[in-house]
């Protein structure tokens, strides 16, 4: 396999990585920092739990590319090497936010967000996704997929989706987590977040059709909102902050019904009108090419 050394450099980075998530997790170091550094947008702690399935799915990508590498994508060493480059920086993220530099800790974790936003892009470019509606702004339906197999959506698109969907959300609280320090404290910049948040996930549900970014922005958003509402709970009404967490819990809130409500009406759409044959989609009539159309506008001419 030509690119073996940069994949067992890759494992290797990756592992120091897990032993390092292990040991903060069991001293309690970034549950510690989190609450010392309390902001509004900071999900309550059992929507942390994603880690498990994220790492998992990294896990798995590891080890069917020892088993079996990849020959059809073009961008996999690419990918190695940005899955490489991502993993000092998700540790210099958890040192710095446990040792207090949390200016430091969001510099580590915007450049691991931009890695991993590369990382993104080659996947989504090179994976045919499972779509679950036909009303797409996209050019996936005429769009040439490297891969159109199956198990290579579930075992390297989904990994590197799901990992940067939730690096997003983890990037927006360390920013206004660096923020806060610096003593500016304003809900207006807190709305703008919740609202982009909404914004930018509607838009990639719809451009792309990745269900399963869909779902760790919905996890995100049901966790800020409960994050907010257990905070708010402990608080008496007299306090400021008392207000400014029922705001945020009623704005994730209405995001996500927005958010989910948008899911289940284009599901129900294509289940309703049908129409075109996506990948791995219900049945109907495959959507005609571009060069078709125009082919027959000239014989109809």
């Amino acid at each position: 396999m030509a690119h073996k050394p940069l994949l067992a450099a890759t494992t290797i980075a990756f592992v120091l990585m897990l032993v390092l998530n292990a040991y903060h997790g069991a001293n309690g170091d970034m549950r510690s920092a989190a609450y010392a550094h309390l902001n509004l947008l900071t999900p309550a702690d059992a929507y942390f739990s994603i880690f498990g399935p994220i790492y998992l799915l990294l896990i798995v990508f590891l080890v069917r590319e020892w088993l079996s590498p990849n020959t059809t994508i073009p961008g996999m060493r690419n990918l190695y090497l940005l899955f490489l480059l991502s993993c000092p920086f998700n540790m210099g993220y958890m040192q710095f936010m446990v040792a207090g530099y949390v200016h430091w800790a969001f510099a580590c974790i915007f450049i691991m967000w931009l890695l991993l936003f590369a990382a993104y892009l080659i996947v989504e470019d090179s994976v045919r996704p499972v779509l679950f509606t036909t009303l797409l702004f996209s050019t996936n339906n005429e769009h040439e997929f490297a891969s159109t197999s199956l198990a290579d959506f579930l075992w390297i698109r989904m990994p590197f989706t799901v990992y940067w969907a939730w690096t997003c959300a983890a990037a927006t609280i360390a920013l206004n987590v660096s923020v806060e320090e610096l003593g500016i404290h304003a809900m207006p910049i807190y709305i703008f977040w919740c609202g982009l948040w909404v914004l930018a996930n509607i838009i990639i549900l719809i451009g792309t059709g990745d269900a399963p970014f869909a779902f760790i922005a919905l996890w995100a958003l049901v966790g800020i909102a409960q994050g907010s509402l257990q905070r708010a709970n402990r608080l008496v009404p007299a306090n400021p902050n008392y207000v400014e967490h029922y705001a945020i819990y009623a704005m994730a809130s209405a995001g996500s019904l927005i958010f989910t409500g948008l899911f289940l009406f284009l599901m129900l759409h294509k289940w309703w009108r049908g129409g075109a044959k996506f990948p791995w989609s219900a049945e109907g009539t495959q959507l005609p090419s571009k060069a078709t159309i125009q082919t027959n506008d000239k014989l109809v001419a």
